[in-house]
């Protein structure tokens, strides 16, 4: 029964705090990470209680696909709020897909194109960030009791 009090009174918060402008990148990540919770513990619901939660999701999930798809469909920069934020919109696609596949086609389907673009349009970032940069970059030293430990570890 408390799925039927909170959801419809959560998912539109949820919704508005993501799509609205008006929060930062770090409190939409974490709306859209309560949202994944949520999309967990309602999806592994079995039984008679599989249809109810079906019931229940799916017209509150549909405002959802424009604002995800808008997630993953915005061009990627190097700023980590971007990446955590695009990371969080996979794993709710990802429990979608997992939970509501059958009743969510067509719109889950309106999202492989900006997911498609957003992993292509992450190679030249990912080149510059992690390929290109292992030149640049400092490496630290080990001090001698971390080389120890380690050489430890190895011979166990």
């Amino acid at each position: 029964m408390l799925p039927q009090v909170v959801v419809p009174v959560l998912m539109p918060e949820l919704l508005d705090i993501v799509s609205s402008g008006r929060c930062d990148a770090v409190m939409q990540h974490r709306a859209l990470s309560i949202l994944r919770g949520l999309l967990v513990q309602l999806g592994v619901l079995s039984g008679a209680f599989q249809r109810q939660v079906r019931d229940l999701m799916v017209p509150l999930l549909i405002p959802w696909f424009p604002v995800l798809s808008s997630i993953l469909g915005s061009p990627l920069t190097q700023a980590p709020s971007c990446w955590a934020l695009k990371q969080e919109a996979l794993q709710v696609v990802v429990q979608l897909v997992s939970f509501f596949s059958k009743p969510l086609q067509e719109p889950i389907a309106s999202l492989l194109a900006p997911c498609w673009a957003m992993f292509m349009g992450g190679v030249p970032v990912y080149q510059s960030l992690l390929v290109e940069a292992e030149d640049k970059q400092d490496t630290a030293e080990v001090d001698g009791s971390d080389e120890e430990q380690l050489e430890t570890e190895g011979e166990s």
